[in-house]
């Protein structure tokens, strides 16, 4: 079931090399407040270095209570 925490793209500078092609979840419905396993699949465009933006929040929240943040660097040849 999880604990409603989903990890969102902030920012949509990433587009420029970037498309993103889908999001799984995958949840252990067997488990109250399990982990969920978020996959994010991205197509690239062109080449070149992008950067990714997340935060995880519980969407009913609104962007003030993110619980965390993390940045990644693609480069993409």
């Amino acid at each position: 079931m999880g604990t409603g925490y989903r990890w969102h793209i902030t920012d949509s500078a990433y587009k420029s090399c970037l498309q993103l092609d889908s999001i799984k979840v995958i949840s252990d419905q067997k488990v109250d407040d399990g982990k969920d396993i978020q996959q994010f699949y991205f197509k690239s465009i062109k080449s070149g270095k992008c950067v990714l933006f997340f935060i995880r929040k519980r969407p009913w929240e609104g962007n003030e209570k993110k619980d965390k943040e993390k940045l990644f660097q693609v480069y993409i040849q």
